[in-house]
């Protein structure tokens, strides 16, 4: 399978395990979920989303693109799409250290569950913009220059088991489908589009695209 198929067949599963996790969270800040699982969920995210799946779209596929194709990674798709990896990193690494303190405070339970709003949407976000937006954009642009079975290295032992983590944890805890999520697929759906993207278009598309514009747009 070909690292694009890989990365679409990962965030089915990433995607689940978010919404098990708003889940969790939210028991967890009911006193209805045991607290020796958050170790379970931090480390899926940390280990097979952050350090294994992020990791080939940054050093592979993204550095691919700008290499063989000339796409910029100043601006555009990739800036705003490595942004996201960044942002999401931080907002996991703060939720860790307060869901890592032990009972939370009041305050704390309020920070905690805006965390986990912000990374589980953010991440929901991230997919639908790489699902409808850069993988089949990418694709497309590889095969053309012969490019189109990219290949990326395997888990790691310990990512493997991050994954089976996530996997068992969605199962266990209903993935939640938030109807306070933001969703849908091209630019004009993901946050990023206006503020640190002005869109594949602008950023992507040569002149002979833009001649056939009706034929993209249909």
């Amino acid at each position: 399978m070909n690292l694009i198929a890989e990365l679409e067949q990962e965030h089915s599963l990433i995607e689940r395990v978010a919404g098990s996790f708003r889940t969790y969270v939210s028991r967890l800040l009911e006193g209805d979920a045991p607290r020796e699982e958050t170790a379970r969920f931090l480390r899926f995210f940390s280990l097979f989303v952050g350090a294994y799946h992020h990791e080939r779209e940054d050093d592979v596929l993204f550095v691919t693109l700008v290499s063989a194709l000339e796409l910029p990674s100043d601006r555009g798709p990739l800036f705003a799409l490595t942004l996201q990896h960044h942002d999401l990193a931080a907002t996991l690494a703060s939720l860790e250290a307060l869901l890592l303190l032990g009972e939370p405070t009041p305050e704390q339970r309020v920070d905690i569950d805006a965390l986990c709003t912000r990374y589980v949407h953010g991440l929901w976000n991230h997919i639908d913009a790489e699902n409808s937006v850069l993988f089949p954009e990418s694709e497309a642009r590889l095969a053309r220059v012969g490019l189109g079975n990219l290949r990326a290295r395997g888990p790691t032992a310990q990512e493997l088991e991050a994954r089976e983590d996530g996997e068992t944890l969605t199962l266990k805890y209903a993935p939640a489908h938030d109807s306070s999520a933001w969703r849908g697929d091209g630019c004009n759906a993901c946050p990023s589009f206006g503020v640190t993207c002005d869109g594949l278009e602008r950023t992507w598309w040569n002149e002979h695209e833009w001649a056939e514009a009706a034929d993209h747009l249909g």
